[in-house]
């Protein structure tokens, strides 16, 4: 993490730069050079200014997908083993593992070492839906009813609102 400075330069190879968000998930897929495996990690950014790496230090050890995504979704698509073909497998990130600590190493992605790893379009955000409008102390009747009169007070305002019939 930067403080703001038009200054500060970047590694060519940066993936995201944005305003940091404590709450924001961050879902990865990483090959594990040490286990060589590929492993699925979710987890929250832990404040801090110095770099560090959520990948294993291994020199094998590479980053193959991350998002900021509430619902990222890949594709894992598996080389073709004699007879056996596998078909691909489309995997929902927020439904495979739940988000753990920065530093816990993750859940194994598949049982047979994918070929390749396809990201694909996210889940939409779900819709936050309205709460409904307390009932204003006072209010008379509702909007489809003659006669309806709403007095809001408090110590520096009063408002009325009155409706003929």
């Amino acid at each position: 993490m930067y403080e703001p400075d038009p200054t500060t330069h970047f590694d060519e190879d940066l993936i995201y730069i944005g305003k940091f968000r404590p709450r924001k998930v961050i879902s990865a897929i990483y090959f594990d050079g040490e286990a060589k495996q590929h492993m699925v990690k979710r987890f929250l950014v832990e404040g801090g200014d110095k770099k560090t790496s959520f990948i294993t230090e291994h020199p094998d050890s590479k980053l193959e997908f991350v998002s900021l995504d509430t619902y990222p979704r890949v594709q894992l698509e598996f080389s073709k083993m004699g007879k056996l073909d596998r078909p691909p497998q489309e995997i929902n990130l927020e439904e495979f593992i739940g988000v753990k600590g920065f530093k816990a190493k993750g859940k194994k992605l598949a049982s047979h070492a994918p070929k390749k790893i396809v990201a694909l379009e996210s889940l939409p955000e779900p819709e936050e839906e309205e709460e409904p409008e307390p009932e204003t102390p006072g209010e008379k009747g509702s909007p489809d009813e003659p006669g309806l009169q709403i007095d809001i007070e408090d110590d520096d305002n009063q408002m009325s609102l009155f409706k003929g019939n």
